[in-house]
């Protein structure tokens, strides 16, 4: 019974010691250094990906608002033009008007002067009539 304790223990040993021996080998500190890379690499895929995806966002709403925009400004500027042709006809009515007016202030004016004429001569004609 003491050999076969001191063998398990001697084997306990041995096999400890192989295991340090194992992980000490160069392979096996390449397959730690790249699975340290892996790790690495899929920590930065990640944070890449959330700066992608919070990137996309930002594109996403300023399209989106850049389009709105966009929209908002044909809308009014559709708008101003309808106002600008309503102003331009009654800029047109009110030329017509006006020229209307002026046409008829120049015969009220003609009118007023033969009136004046006619009221002059009535009136030397009174004052003729009157003298004697």
């Amino acid at each position: 019974a003491g050999m076969k304790g001191l063998l398990l223990c001697a084997a306990a040993v041995s096999c400890d010691a192989a295991r340090v021996r194992i992980s000490a080998t160069p392979i096996n500190k390449v397959v730690s250094m790249l699975e340290s890379m892996a790790s690495k690499g899929k920590e930065e895929k990640h944070a890449e990906a959330v700066a992608f995806a919070t990137f996309q966002q930002w594109c996403d709403n300023t399209r989106d608002e850049k389009q709105r925009a966009v929209s908002d400004g044909d809308q009014e500027k559709s708008e101003l033009e309808a106002t600008v042709d309503k102003t331009k006809a009654e800029i047109e009515d009110l030329a017509d008007h006006l020229d209307r007016l002026e046409e008829d202030m120049s015969a009220w004016e003609g009118d007023k002067t033969a009136a004046t004429e006619i009221r002059k001569k009535e009136h030397e004609d009174y004052e003729a009539l009157h003298k004697d």
